[in-house]
């Protein structure tokens, strides 16, 4: 969550982000879309002290952080289990989709997040609502998986409806983003081979979408950051996306990469880790020379990193 909205990826220094709260974030998306005439607000089911979220999306950017609990008597209610509930609930709908101005807005899923099983509140709730993923798989925790997904399916539907509904649907941009895999299912061998993952630092490739209704259907298949979203989005929006560690994913000189705090990594052609090279895709190869400057990239990206968050780069 930090990384895709600040572009700045959580420091391998020992510290958490939270010791960064007082810093200046001005150049976080939130706050360059509020400076354009934007609100922006982060929503999610859970209270504002999980994850510290009270603090931190505020510190980010957002005008606040908006927990559903605080929209319903029961905190122990059904309706909670569906993310749809930002949308069902008109005071919270009502925040989430003003017709009166532009919104910039960080909606928090937990829908489809682990843990998969009968033990799990929302994944029993999933599972009664939509029996006909009991079996779909050989693994039970990846039907309880699929019937959380569906979930969350469900609210991407609702969402295009209701903006539909208020006339805003040509004119918003929805960003869908993964911030990990399911890395709590006992079963991981099955876990990679529904991600076709070739090697485990694979299984960190998650999707990404950003999706207009008048834009034109096309597909990246390059490696990237998730501190790239940002200098990407700005680009879209015309925005300046200098001064980022990142890049903009559809920057043709950009060749794409993903990096580590251990400093392992991942490009088009092949998988870092351990120190040595313990994956090349087909009909690619790496040089020495290639290792020797993507380990050199890599230590200058997470030394950047972190005294962009100590020296409280933005502020000065």
């Amino acid at each position: 969550e930090f990384a895709m909205n600040t572009g700045i990826f959580s420091p391998t220094d020992g510290k958490l982000v939270t010791a960064y709260q007082e810093n200046d974030f001005s150049e976080s998306l939130p706050s360059r879309f509020r400076a354009s005439g934007y609100t922006a607000n982060a929503f999610h089911y859970n209270r504002p002290s999980f994850y510290s979220r009270g603090v931190m999306d505020p510190a980010m950017g957002y005008e606040q952080y908006i927990s559903y609990m605080d929209y319903t008597d029961n905190p122990f209610s059904d309706e909670l289990y569906e993310d749809s509930f930002v949308l069902t609930n008109s005071a919270l709908k009502n925040k989430l989709l003003p017709t009166d101005q532009p919104f910039f807005h960080f909606v928090i899923s937990r829908n489809a997040h682990m843990p998969y099983g009968d033990g799990d509140s929302v994944g029993t709730y999933a599972m009664q609502k939509y029996p006909q993923y009991a079996n779909c798989d050989s693994c039970s925790e990846v039907n309880y998986y699929y019937a959380k997904i569906r979930l969350l399916d469900d609210f991407f539907a609702q969402l295009l409806q209701e903006l539909a509904h208020r006339d805003l649907l040509q004119n918003t941009v929805i960003v869908g983003v993964t911030d990990h895999y399911a890395y709590t299912m006992t079963d991981q061998q099955r876990v990679r081979e529904l991600s076709q993952a070739d090697t485990d630092l694979l299984l960190e490739r998650t999707p990404c979408f950003i999706w207009s209704a008048d834009m034109q259907p096309m597909t990246i298949t390059k490696t990237c950051n998730t501190t790239d979203l940002a200098p990407t989005l700005l680009n879209l929006f015309g925005m300046d996306s200098s001064g980022y560690l990142g890049h903009d994913i559809f920057d043709h000189t950009y060749a794409g990469y993903a990096i580590f705090s251990d400093g392992s990594w991942i490009t088009d052609n092949a998988v870092y880790q351990h120190g040595s090279v313990v994956y090349q895709f087909p009909q690619h190869t790496v040089s020495q020379t290639e290792i020797t400057a993507m380990n050199a990239l890599t230590a200058r990206y997470l030394t950047a990193n972190n005294q962009i968050l100590s020296g409280d780069y933005y502020h000065r």
